[in-house]
């Protein structure tokens, strides 16, 4: 499901990013199971919830976006469940839908060689790739501390790190590295591809739950 622009539901709307500013989200906790992500005038608004009778089960809820045909109703819709096993996603349901293998809609990138990546056994980008609603590819690589998403190009299968990215996660740091929280964790989206916004917030979670188990 493709989500509407901020901008294009209200031009004086002051939440509106412009055309070249990331539109950037914030996690109020440390763990992305229990958690809310939205910006700073709750445009976009994602519940995330791992309940304790339900450890093995995640659910990412989201507001109605302003612009969309609910944006008159209050509640919230559900976006996806991810199934877990000891910590790792294992099993997805998108919308309602059936649950699938998550490896069908988050798989492991090709590798490609990129110096400032982080590198795998053998000595290659470590990256994970998913399609949004629209078919269009992207790749989740680590970049020093920091998740990059990029648009995989069909003709070559590959992304350009030459290219901006589409979004960037940045994890939360902590004072003297195991105090309280001095900077929450943050999702920086270019505004053009907002539209795929719930494909990107529940990739990501995908992707941290495999780096993280």
């Amino acid at each position: 499901m493709s989500l509407p622009s901020p901008s294009s539901s209200s031009s004086s709307s002051p939440s509106s990013p412009s055309s070249t500013e990331p539109f950037r989200l914030t996690f109020t906790t440390p763990s992305l199971r229990n958690t809310v992500l939205a910006d700073a005038s709750d445009t976009f608004y994602y519940d995330i919830s791992t309940p304790e009778w339900a450890p093995c089960d995640t659910n990412i809820r989201r507001l109605p976006v302003p612009g969309s045909a609910r944006e008159s109703q209050s509640r919230f819709e559900q976006v996806a469940r991810v199934r877990l096993h000891h910590g790792r996603a294992v099993g997805l349901a998108m919308y309602g839908w059936e649950w699938g293998d998550v490896n069908k809609f988050v798989w492991e990138a090709r590798p490609q060689a990129q110096a400032e990546t982080e590198k795998g056994p053998g000595g290659e980008e470590s990256g994970w790739e998913f399609e949004d609603d629209d078919w269009n590819v992207f790749r989740w690589e680590v970049v020093g501390q920091r998740l990059e998403l990029r648009r995989v190009r069909k003709d070559s299968g590959r992304s350009s790190a030459n290219e901006p990215p589409v979004a960037t996660f940045h994890r939360h740091k902590r004072f003297m590295m195991v105090g309280t929280v001095s900077q929450p964790a943050t999702l920086d989206v270019d505004p053009a591809a907002l539209g795929s916004l719930d494909s990107i917030v529940v990739a990501l979670l995908i992707v941290e739950s495999f780096r993280r188990h």
